[in-house]
């Protein structure tokens, strides 16, 4: 049950969890469809308890026009524990939005 507090990033997890295990389409395509650039990086560490890569696998399926990056050594703070391949990341899907 949710409730009035919980974060929408928590809400949004859920929700990508429950999808994938029911086998249902996400929603997040429409949820992100007015924006001008619905582009997503969505970013997981391999030892993410809090958001498991199978999460944000589902969320990057539902996305249109994401790139998934996993950190192979990192748990959910990826941005301290591989802060060079997080910001290469990063400037990666920021570079390619400005190219193109």
């Amino acid at each position: 049950m949710l409730t009035q507090k919980e974060s929408s990033s928590n809400l949004a997890v859920r929700h990508a969890i429950a999808c994938q295990q029911r086998g249902l389409p996400l929603l997040c395509g429409q949820v992100v469809a007015p924006l001008d650039d619905p582009s997503a990086n969505v970013l997981a560490g391999r030892q993410d308890r809090t958001c498991p890569v199978a999460a944000a696998e589902a969320m990057a399926e539902g996305l249109p026009d994401s790139e998934l990056v996993v950190f192979e050594h990192s748990g959910h703070m990826a941005f301290i524990e591989e802060n060079d391949a997080y910001l290469a990341a990063m400037r990666d899907f920021l570079g390619s939005r400005a190219a193109g």
